[in-house]
């Protein structure tokens, strides 16, 4: 089953929680430096989950990584995304990725608590859950890009 299939299950499926899709950690990861890059799509309970995603690669493989032009998601057209995922897929010799999903439910019942739990807050702790697994799975992250929410400060000091 494909990352899409896999999506398309878990929103059919009505989860109400956190729903994570990751790929096979490449060798060179444990070995090399890696520069890792997070991004959002979705940004709340009316219109669906708020996805995060993050890919990550060797430095060393930067030339590489650039050859699949790989770019913003905002900047690219769906084809050109969904031929992008096939070229990272195909070369999971130096590239890793990992998605969280964040179910509407998930995104209402947090906002509802007595002590709230805002978008942005859930957007922080996406992004650093992202870096913290990776890093646990012996990504060697030495460089962090971080499509934000809000002030990059905000980031930085968490």
């Amino acid at each position: 089953m494909n990352i899409g299939e896999k999506i398309a299950e878990f929103a059919k499926g009505g989860s109400t929680g956190k729903y994570l899709i990751t790929s096979d950690i490449p060798a060179i990861c444990k070995s090399e430096p890696c520069m890792i890059g997070i991004d959002e799509a979705g940004r709340g309970p009316v219109l669906g989950p708020m996805v995060y995603g993050c890919a990550y690669c060797p430095i060393s493989k930067l030339e590489d990584l650039k050859s699949l032009k790989c770019a913003d998601s905002k900047t690219l057209s769906l084809d050109q995304r969904e031929k992008l995922l096939t070229l990272i897929n195909e070369n999971a010799d130096f590239i890793g990725w990992e998605v969280e999903i964040l179910s509407p439910s998930f995104i209402s019942q947090n906002m509802f608590r007595r002590a709230k739990y805002n978008l942005n807050w859930m957007s922080h702790d996406a992004a650093i859950a992202l870096i913290s697994r990776a890093r646990e799975a012996g990504v060697n992250v030495t460089q962090v890009f971080v499509d934000t929410v809000g002030p990059p400060e905000k980031y930085q000091v968490r």
